[in-house]
């Protein structure tokens, strides 16, 4: 399987972050989840991956990002990843 790092640490402007939620579909439709903002996740199958992350910040308001992964048979093609942005 194909491996990829995801750091959204430091993205969320001046506020202090309290919380951070990925939802990861996975080609089949299946959905997995993780609440850390470090993290690296393993591609287990060929297909488009939709990752969505939330984060929260300690005044309530949220930031978020969609971008999708695509992993094709006999050669991987991952887009570049840009953490969201308040």
């Amino acid at each position: 399987p194909v491996s990829r790092h995801f750091d959204v640490t430091a993205n969320c402007g001046d506020c202090p972050l309290t919380s951070y939620l990925w939802t990861i579909t996975k080609p089949d439709g299946s959905i997995d989840t993780d609440s850390s903002p470090i993290f690296t996740y393993s591609f287990t199958h060929n297909g488009l991956y939709t990752f969505e992350i939330t984060i929260t910040c300690s005044d309530g308001s949220t930031c978020n990002r969609t971008f999708s992964v695509n992993i094709a048979a006999g050669g991987n093609t991952i887009a570049p990843y840009r953490p969201p942005q308040r």
